[in-house]
């Protein structure tokens, strides 16, 4: 029996690269992608950009945003 694990991780203050690497270096196999909204100003953070990212390197990507927080609760969240 295999037992799966669940990480978090943001991407503030890392390049795509970066992210994927730590990624890699974890074993994840998949990255549940829980942004209602999965654009981002942040080059490569962006959905597709993302997305092609994640294969170039062997991660399957999911897009869930029903998993997101609506914006409007996130801007009193601190």
């Amino acid at each position: 029996m295999t037992v799966g694990a669940l990480f978090t991780i943001g991407y503030e203050g890392r390049t795509q690269d970066e992210y994927l690497a730590l990624l890699r270096e974890a074993g994840v196999t998949l990255l549940a992608d829980v942004r209602r909204n999965p654009i981002s100003r942040k080059k490569g953070f962006s959905k597709s950009t993302l997305a092609q990212g994640c294969a170039a390197v062997g991660i399957r990507y999911e897009h869930l945003p029903e998993l997101g927080i609506a914006s409007e609760k996130r801007k009193n969240a601190r």
